[in-house]
């Protein structure tokens, strides 16, 4: 993904700001949410909020409240995703056998994996 100078780059998932970081070096704008409270000081460190740059960068960080019942909010959706798998299995990744290498020695079962492509 790109985005050009003035442009403006969205950060659903902001952490500690590094995507506002590298969009300000870039000279392009930035939104970024974040429902963890402890980073937003970090990002405002990182940021250097606190000291007017050459640019005139200004920030603007908003708090959110919720009010109500989310649950219920939720269900009143039109749209909601529910996940039919269980994705309860573990698999330890250090038995999986990836590329060409075949360990003739081995007396343990392989697992054959395929992968089904279907093209419209």
């Amino acid at each position: 993904m790109f985005a050009f100078r003035g442009d403006t780059v969205l950060d659903p998932f902001m952490g500690s700001g590094t995507t506002s970081l590298a969009a300000k070096n870039l000279e392009r704008n930035s939104v970024g949410y974040e429902i963890n409270p402890e980073f937003i000081e970090i990002a405002k460190q990182k940021l250097n909020t606190r000291q007017p740059d050459i640019m005139g960068t200004e920030y603007e960080f908003l708090h959110d409240t919720v009010n109500g019942d989310v649950a219920a909010a939720i269900e009143q959706l039109p749209y909601q995703f529910k996940d039919p798998h269980k994705l309860d299995k573990k698999t330890d990744p250090r038995k999986l056998t990836f590329g060409s290498r075949i360990e003739k020695e081995s007396e343990e079962e392989r697992e054959e994996f395929a992968l089904l492509s279907q093209y419209s």
